[in-house]
């Protein structure tokens, strides 16, 4: 096996490994968030994502740039054969380290700043005890930098398991004590989330037993070369992630604001945010997740082959990361525009489901522009090209806020601004970035020419899942008729790609293989 052909099995593999650990963290996810919603209710759910949301921004800037800048490092590195990769993996360790330390500090002192502009003063306490993650998220990035640099992704999926798993049993049981006490919502929802800070750090202290170098001795810290590049590399690949996690700050804000200017109280504002960010984003974040390990195991194979000027090279793996984008993200942009009730319907209860439908099917075309937006930019972030990323993600920030204000200030569409503003968001940055990539390649991305087979598949499946609509009747739950129309519409739907796709019956034979091997 030529070394070409080992790192493409590599991103197979690191494929398949996040893919697993994504559909196991979604699994885990579901079963979290349905019983967690009933414990809470709506109103805790609202309590419990305003402190995550604020959150998330601290995170985003933890473990963003910085894991990104040394995957690049260290990717280059062991491409050119570089010994100093050990040597750079502990010395980012330790800045990072006192960066997490610093981070988590001043996110505790500002935390009743939050709570005080977000309208939201009960989310407090789970602001606080979700604050000390913040340092193990840091640790955690650098790990994962170096590991992804390697293309050692079992590692990564399991830490992720780690965390799910931790938040899951613990969250539960925490607020499961937090009620048989009596205590208030607000304590009972700071009792879930502390889930989230153990787990990350079994998960942290799990990848530093893994990372451990040969080398030892005196530690050396990064040349100016090294700190050069990892700056120029991570500095703006962290404003653009910002940018995104200001997003939904951005709707935790104007939303709350907005609804308890329109006379709606704070108890009700939250229970709608609530229901938004329970229902309606999740679905969101789960083709984001989906996506996730096919853009991170490419991410080294595009640095590797704009190193080595392999220029023809890196245009297709373009086209084959988009390829395996638009087989997920097509489907998926489908089913919640046209069966958002059903979909919803299968986990949640019918009175949420009848508020959340509407946004799901209003911000569906956003994760069209979410994915190929995060494809386009990482293919520019891993060859170190990261100002056009930068300008996408900002600009689409700002037009998220001036469509969601100017919306709730002069509109009656309450909550559905929300949505509405977040797909225009989207389709802002898909433009720019696009515009941006083919300016720096030297032949022109054809995004349509990949979609091709995934947009007649999923016509295909959609006239299958009509027919079978019309039989459904003779099941009696509706639970049950959801279950059996969404089924039908994906197993058609990969019966077709199957039939149609050369690129996508290939991509599984490996994985086959690999499987037969482990």
């Amino acid at each position: 096996m030529n070394k070409g052909t080992a790192i493409k099995t590599n991103a197979v593999k690191g494929i398949a490994w996040l893919t697993l650990s994504s559909l196991i963290l979604k699994f885990i996810g579901l079963i979290y968030k349905v019983p967690i919603s009933y414990l809470l209710g709506d109103e805790g759910m609202g309590y419990f994502n305003s402190a995550y949301t604020v959150y998330t921004l601290f995170y985003i800037i933890c473990s963003s740039g910085i894991p990104k800048g040394i995957s690049v490092i260290v990717s280059k590195y062991e491409a050119e054969g570089n010994k100093r990769t050990d040597c750079f993996y502990r010395s980012t360790l330790i800045l990072l380290g006192c960066l997490g330390v610093f981070v988590a500090v001043i996110f505790i002192l500002l935390a009743p700043f939050f709570t005080s502009v977000i309208s939201s003063s009960d989310s407090l306490l789970s602001m606080y005890a979700v604050a000390p993650s913040v340092l193990f998220v840091c640790l955690n990035g650098v790990a994962r930098g170096y590991l992804c640099g390697k293309m050692q992704f079992s590692h990564i999926a399991i830490s992720e398991i780690i965390i799910g798993a931790c938040k899951l049993v613990l969250g539960l049981v925490l607020a499961f004590i937090g009620i048989k006490l009596s205590l208030d919502i607000p304590t009972i929802c700071a009792l879930s989330i502390l889930g989230i800070t153990i787990g990350t750090l079994a998960s942290t202290v799990y990848l530093l037993s893994v990372c451990k170098t040969k080398e030892r001795g005196l530690l050396n810290m990064p040349t100016r070369s090294e700190m050069r590049d990892l700056i120029k590399i991570s500095i703006p690949i962290t404003f653009a992630s910002v940018g995104t996690g200001l997003m939904g700050v951005i709707d935790l804000f104007l939303i709350i604001r907005g609804l308890t200017s329109s006379d709606y109280s704070e108890g009700v504002a939250n229970a709608l945010y609530g229901n938004y960010s329970t229902l309606t984003l999740p679905m969101v974040s789960l083709v984001s997740t989906l996506i996730a390990p096919i853009i991170t195991s490419y991410a080294p194979i595009l640095t590797v082959q704009f190193a080595k000027r392999k220029a023809n090279e890196y245009i297709n793996s373009i086209y084959e990361v988009l390829s395996l984008v638009y087989f997920i993200t097509i489907p998926c942009f489908f089913v919640y525009i046209l069966y958002p009730s059903k979909l919803l319907g299968i986990i949640f209860e019918s009175g949420s489901v009848s508020l959340g439908f509407m946004m799901l099917a209003v911000i569906s075309p956003s994760v069209l522009f979410m994915a190929i937006t995060a494809s386009i930019n990482n293919s520019m972030e891993a060859t170190g090209r990261v100002r056009v990323p930068v300008i996408s993600i900002i600009v689409g920030s700002l037009v998220k806020i001036a469509i969601t204000y100017v919306l709730m200030r002069f509109t009656s569409l309450g909550i559905l601004c929300a949505p509405i503003g977040t797909t225009v968001s989207y389709a802002t940055s898909f433009v720019i970035s696009y515009l941006g990539i083919n300016r720096s390649v030297s032949q022109r991305i054809q995004l349509l020419k990949p979609a091709f087979f995934p947009l007649v598949a999923s016509a295909v499946a959609l006239l299958a899942s009509t027919l079978i609509s019309r039989f459904s009747y003779i099941i009696k739950s509706t639970r049950l008729q959801s279950i059996f129309i969404l089924s039908g519409f994906g197993l058609i739907y990969i019966i077709i790609m199957l039939i149609l796709s050369k690129r996508t019956r290939g991509f599984l034979d490996k994985i086959r293989k690999i499987n037969k091997k482990i």
